[in-house]
């Protein structure tokens, strides 16, 4: 039992570790590559033309480089196609570790619209260079990888998605996750780490990109609210505590979450409707207020979520754990149904983790707003 517990560990350290060096890799390779860049650059500008001995000396480490970079993604990707939740979130979380040392960023002049002087000093400025790129690339991918682990867990454990009795709470499942985790995250991102801020510099596009981020969200909140109060109007009553609703920390955090995001979106609209009524000064400290805001409701929709998650595997592992001791089960080996030690159980814990390195991504990823 402890050496198959070391051997465990040892894998998810390497896991760790691969990934934290080829971040490591990869942002060595890029400052070779601007070095090359610029050393060239002042070449041409003094009219030296280099060697064909000296192009190759300076490009072979980064041919060497580029392929041991390569080699580490491919044994990450078979690493991650084994779809243990465990080396999964090893992966990423040495990905995130990678990005705190080693990731840098910087800045360009956002030029896109019309912007006075007061708007210019509050508004987020998106990084264009790959490494803000990257950085923007790593929450959506977290969130990517939160998607897959949670269909997993909606079709395994909790019956699918459907209209019945059965399958009716995936819905539910499904869509506060897609409002939280997708669209509020995106929203929050829009400005300071859009993806849409690579393709155009355009500040109004960006600007109704936002908003149809919590369009969106909103659509999968309405859907989400629906499909919960239905399942338990379908649901038989519970022998214990009939008619309680309405009890469990994540019901009354999913309220206050729904109050907040809902004042917030009103404020906004608000603002953005009188805004030719409102002074500089006033603008300013709207959008700081909002900003702030908005960080706290993202944070207090993920923790909903994960409490959400929390609630489930609490009342599925009571449903299924067998009389006998837990122990002696787990002893026989892998045991099928909702069990302590299944994947499905292992699936929700998974899904609360990657809740929580989303955020702390997402907010790593806004520090590349001014």
């Amino acid at each position: 039992m402890i050496s198959s517990a070391a051997g465990y560990f040892g894998t998810i350290v390497f896991t760790v570790a691969l990934a934290t060096l080829r971040v490591a890799v990869s942002n060595y390779v890029f400052s070779l590559q601007e070095n090359y860049k610029k050393h060239t650059n002042e070449c041409a500008q003094q009219g030296v033309s280099l060697s064909r001995f000296q192009i190759y000396k300076e490009r072979l480490p980064l041919a060497a480089l580029g392929a041991f970079e390569l080699l580490l993604g491919w044994v990450l990707m078979l690493i991650v196609m084994t779809f243990n939740a465990s080396l999964l979130l090893s992966a990423v979380g040495g990905s995130f570790i990678g990005f705190l040392c080693f990731g840098k960023q910087g800045h360009t002049d956002y030029d896109g619209g019309k912007i006075s002087q007061i708007d210019a000093e509050v508004e987020p400025k998106p990084s264009r260079t790959p490494y803000a790129f990257t950085r923007s690339i790593l929450p959506r991918f977290i969130a990517v990888i939160f998607l897959i682990i949670l269909f997993l867990w909606i079709y395994q454990a909790e019956g699918g998605i459907g209209f019945q009795e059965a399958n009716l709470f995936g819905w539910h499942a499904l869509l506060m996750s897609l409002f939280i985790v997708v669209f509020t995250q995106e929203a929050l991102l829009a400005y300071s780490s859009p993806l849409i801020g690579f393709l155009t510099k355009n500040r109004t596009l960006i600007k109704y990109y936002h908003v149809a981020c919590h369009l969106l969200g909103l659509i999968c909140a309405v859907g989400g609210l629906c499909a919960i109060v239905y399942y338990k109007k379908l649901s038989p009553q519970p022998v214990v505590f009939p008619f309680f609703t309405l009890y469990s920390a994540h019901s009354w955090t999913g309220i206050v979450f729904l109050l907040l995001w809902t004042l917030q979106i009103l404020a906004g609209f608000h603002v953005h409707i009188a805004r030719k009524k409102q002074t500089a000064e006033h603008k300013r400290v709207f959008r700081q207020f909002h900003g702030f805001l908005g960080k706290s409701v993202y944070a207090v929709g993920l923790v909903t979520c994960a409490m959400g998650f929390q609630d489930m595997q609490s009342s599925d592992l009571a449903s299924s754990t067998p009389p006998n001791p837990v122990n002696m089960t787990m002893s026989m080996g892998d045991m099928q149904g909702y069990f302590p030690n299944s994947n499905l159980a292992q699936y929700s814990s998974a899904c609360s983790l990657l809740l929580v390195f989303s955020g702390m991504a997402t907010f790593l990823a806004m520090r590349s707003q001014r």
